[in-house]
This record gives structure tokens, C-alpha cells and sequence, in this order.
């Protein structure tokens, strides 16, 4: 049986893309890193040898940490996106992806909107097409983070 294919396009959520709006860089970077673990191992089940999209968020860890620069970091979220392109599974695909913008945070903090999309589609294919646990998660834990910051 094919999988629905969704559209990523379709998958923003609102309530997220404004709170985004009102954090700096640092905390967007976290929270994507965050929410792109939330669903790395819907690719790491598919292809597990492959280890790009788990090394592209441990860049940005060292990117957060002051280790590596920006356009290192970039190169690491470029390396998940291929990884995306090497697999068939629609999960998967859109996890590498998540993982990719993630890591693209560093250069510039709206492709945390990517990873919402990718993350929310990820965990669609997983659940038979609801993504509201997906999209609940992201809001709560955005605004946990920023509770936590102030």
C-alpha cells in the first residue's frame, strides 16, 4: 500500500511561527535542535548507518557552544539534506530535513520554520496523519523555553 503524501507547506502552525518571531537566535536554535531529536529516530530506524542528519544537530550543539563557526554548521545541515535525497521513506526524508534546518538555525534562525514543517510531517507519516500530538509538543516545549529563559 503507497503511503499519503502529504505537503509540507500545509503544516505550519501559527501559534509556533509567532512565538519564533520573539526569540533570539540562541533560543531558536535550541528548541530546534530539540524538536528535531523528536524525531531523528524515525530516520535512524530507516537508515541507521547513516549518521548525517544526528551529526548535523551535534554541530549545532558546537555551534551554540562557540565551537564552530556558522558556515561549518551550514556545511553539516547541507550533509542531512542529501541524506534526505539518499532515502525513499517519506518519515525519514522529512526527519533528515527537520535535522538539516535545524542545523541551519546558525545561518539563519527562520529555518526553524523548516523544522517545524519536517518535524510535523515526520511524525504524521509515524501516526497515520494526525499531527497534533507533533504540533502540541512543539508549541508546549517552545514555550517551556522560553519560560525558562526569563
Amino acid at each position: 500500500m503507497k503511503s499519503k503524501l502529504y505537503k509540507v507547506t500545509t503544516l505550519c502552525d501559527d501559534r509556533i511561527i509567532n512565538l519564533l518571531k520573539n526569540c533570539d537566535q540562541n533560543l531558536t536554535a535550541r528548541w530546534a535542535l530539540d524538536a528535531a531529536m523528536h524525531v531523528l529516530y524515525l530516520f535512524e530506524e530507516k537508515n541507521s548507518k547513516d549518521q548525517r542528519p544526528r551529526q548535523a544537530l551535534h554541530a549545532l550543539k558546537l555551534w551554540m557552544d562557540g565551537k564552530i563557526s556558522m558556515a561549518d554548521a551550514r556545511t553539516y545541515a547541507l550533509d542531512s539534506h542529501h541524506a534526505a535525497k539518499n532515502e525513499t521513506d517519506p518519515g525519514a526524508i522529512a526527519a533528515a530535513r527537520a535535522c538539516g534546518h535545524a542545523c541551519a538555525v546558525a545561518h539563519v534562525k527562520t529555518h526553524a520554520n523548516g523544522v517545524m514543517m519536517y518535524a510535523i510531517l515526520a511524525s504524521m507519516y509515524a501516526n497515520g496523519g494526525d499531527q497534533s500530538p507533533e504540533t502540541d509538543w512543539q508549541y508546549n516545549h517552545l514555550i517551556e523555553l522560553m519560560n525558562v529563559k526569563s
